[in-house]
């Protein structure tokens, strides 16, 4: 299992400490806070993968956190269960209504908490996988897919600004992190964080797996040749292109085209 990082904030230290015990077990490592504040320090320094969040503690309480983070760029990727004693279908509807991703009911079974953080981070695991598919045939299914199952429609106009930046600068070869993030108007440490937990990639390897795509597409259409294709897709060095492009599709760009050719012909 790669490191997973979940943060559990909880006042009741006891409650906090249980936890722990059980998810490090499960090989995942804990972070604890006491509160809000301490929690939204944790979150600030640690590349955090899933957050437990009590509901009813002093100063700020829990739903209250869950909605900063969903509404914040740099936080709203992370999925939160909602811990708590109320139990009322009111209750859990206000909860979820935060952008909750799961609401769990104290006292809990911990089997039941553990499969909720595993199916979570699954799912986020898939969403991934989704965001650097190479797959080139139902792109406005899984565009349709990617968007359903995104965690909040924050995240979406993100990865959909993200993607629109990088086709209208398809052909400029000078399109790179630096001027994606003037776009985006963020730094290029919050990108890269983002960037890489919403598709597992950098933000460079990103753009260039659009322009790779784009690439395929067009040898599809069989319409141009590789260098032209390599020039339309940003990669002004036509012996380059051929060697990224055979890394990524385990087959030259010609190769490529011809078998593509070929199945059209069955």
């Amino acid at each position: 299992m790669p490191d997973i990082n979940i943060l559990v904030v909880d006042d009741e230290k006891e409650i906090a400490d249980l936890i722990e015990i059980y998810l490090v077990s499960d090989g995942y490592k804990v972070f604890k806070a006491e509160n809000a504040a301490r929690g939204l320090e944790i979150l600030a320094k640690e590349d955090i993968h899933l957050v437990l969040l009590d509901i009813m503690m002093p100063e700020m309480q829990g739903d209250e956190l869950c909605s900063i983070l969903k509404n914040d760029i740099e936080t709203s990727h992370i999925p939160i269960i909602l811990l708590t004693a109320l139990n009322a279908e009111k209750n859990i509807l206000d909860g979820l209504k935060t952008g909750a991703d799961e609401y769990v009911v104290k006292p809990f079974n911990i089997g039941i908490l553990k499969a909720t953080i595993a199916n979570l981070l699954t799912n986020r695991a898939l969403l991934r996988s989704k965001f650097s598919s190479l797959d080139t045939e139902n792109d406005k299914e899984e565009e349709q897919d990617i968007r359903l199952n995104c965690s909040n429609e924050l995240d979406w106009k993100f990865i959909d600004t993200v993607n629109k930046g990088i086709d209208e600068n398809i052909d400029n070869s000078e399109f790179n992190v630096d001027v994606l993030c003037e776009l985006l108007n963020m730094s290029r440490t919050s990108l890269y964080n983002k960037i890489r937990a919403l598709t597992n990639q950098t933000p460079s390897d990103y753009v260039r797996l659009i322009r790779l795509k784009r690439a395929a597409k067009l040898l599809k259409e069989g319409e141009h040749n590789i260098n032209e294709i390599s020039d339309m897709t940003g990669f002004n060095d036509a012996k380059y292109f051929r060697e990224v492009f055979k890394k990524h599709f385990n087959m030259s760009p010609s190769k490529y085209a011809k078998a593509s050719t070929q199945k059209e012909k069955k």
